[in-house]
């Protein structure tokens, strides 16, 4: 159950940070406008949403979307739109100069550019995100690992307590290194100096 949660968490977050980002990058305009409440929101520890998460969603699985979702999405989004605006100036004053349309622009050169800090962003997100999730299922769910290690703390299994932290190290190690080998696919050309040993 949590790693369900983890997944369609993270995905969420992933399909709305990475492109807003990009288009934040893309316009000052918009990101004018995002970037302010972005700003505001990104300090909040994701567990000081639990009780809204609760209220709106009730215990159980969509609440811990959205605790995962707020988690995972900020380190993502800010990854993401530091890369779209750190492209070279003379890649815009090319894409100007041979007339490439904005939409060959935004996901033939920018994306592309801003790759390597959408990967960091999802390596920190996932990490964000695990943690987020098992902070809330410690307080609002009746499932999963983190309500496991909430349950046998209360009965004092100690024993349990401790493996149920190892099995959340493995797995978060195995999701960071599915990323890991994912970015080699992707990006072949890169250097690698940060690979998980």
């Amino acid at each position: 159950m949590s790693l369900k949660r983890v997944i369609i968490g993270f995905a969420l977050a992933v399909m709305a940070a990475i492109p807003l980002a990009i288009l934040c990058g893309y316009s000052k305009h918009l990101s004018d406008f995002v970037k302010p409440y972005v700003e505001l929101l990104r300090p909040i520890p994701p567990i000081a949403w639990i009780p809204i998460a609760i209220l709106l969603f009730g215990l159980g699985d969509q609440s811990s979307y959205f605790i995962v979702f707020l988690g995972s999405f900020f380190p993502i989004f800010s990854n993401t739109y530091f890369g779209a605006t750190s492209l070279p100036v003379i890649y815009k004053n090319v894409a100007k100069s041979f007339e490439i349309k904005k939409s060959v622009f935004i996901f033939k050169i920018l994306f592309y550019f801003s790759l390597p800090y959408i990967f960091t962003g999802l390596r920190i997100g996932i990490g964000m995100a695990w943690m987020s999730l098992i902070a809330s299922e410690l307080i609002g769910a009746q499932s999963g690992l983190g309500y496991f290690i909430q349950l046998n703390r209360l009965l004092l299994r100690i024993d349990n307590v401790i493996l149920g932290m190892i099995i959340i190290g493995v797995i978060g190690y195995i999701l960071t290194k599915l990323l890991v080998i994912l970015e080699k696919i992707v990006m072949p050309w890169l250097p690698r100096n940060h690979d998980l040993q």
